[in-house]
């Protein structure tokens, strides 16, 4: 059974209240990315989009908070699949959301020569063969180091650091930390 992109939201918003519409969207791109990943079928019958905000399902958009109240009759995998999803990304901030899915191949495929004020469908086999590799071990941190260089260079053009940009040394560090613990044993004492 593909539901619709109101009973998924529904859904999202039963197991995280308090969602804003913009993470609704973002957990709708990663639900459906997820859901297409494990069964090779989509979770909602509507289209995912990039848009000028980000990921977006357009047919929801100012809809987010209509339609049932909860899950009711939704079958076990799709509330798997919400259930997964807002526990690995539901108290994530819409900020962190934005970063995760716009950095995402998908997205940057579908967004590429997109026009401020369009949207481009986000294709469902580029979302299946994406999330299939999404490594899903929930103590697995979410961002590989690719991610992590085009989030720094992102954020240096934006908000031009002051002051000493100068790396953490891990050597340091860890004296830093190891010069710690004296005290943190005289505490625990």
């Amino acid at each position: 059974m593909t539901a619709t992109a109101a009973q998924i939201a529904a859904a999202l918003r039963h197991t995280r209240p308090g969602l804003t519409p913009g993470q609704i969207h973002k957990l709708l791109y990663l639900a459906q990315g997820h859901h297409l990943g494990w069964y090779n079928e989509p979770l909602f019958a509507e289209q995912v989009a990039t848009w000028d905000t980000g990921v977006a399902v357009p047919s929801l958009r100012g809809k987010e908070h209509d339609g049932p109240p909860g899950p009711g009759g939704l079958p076990n995998g799709v509330l798997n699949t919400v259930g997964y999803v807002c526990s690995r990304y539901g108290k994530l901030h819409l900020h962190d959301l934005d970063l995760l899915t716009r950095n995402s191949a998908p997205y940057q495929a579908a967004d590429t020569g997109r026009r401020p004020g369009t949207t481009t469908p986000i294709d469902h086999d580029a979302m299946a063969t994406y999330f299939r590799t999404v490594d899903i071990d929930p103590d697995a941190p979410m961002v590989d180091a690719g991610w992590l260089d085009g989030f720094v260079a992102r954020s240096r053009a934006q908000e031009p650091r002051t002051g000493d940009d100068t790396p953490d040394d891990l050597g340091k560090l860890r004296d830093w930390a190891a010069s710690l613990a004296p005290e943190a044993a005289d505490r625990s004492a």
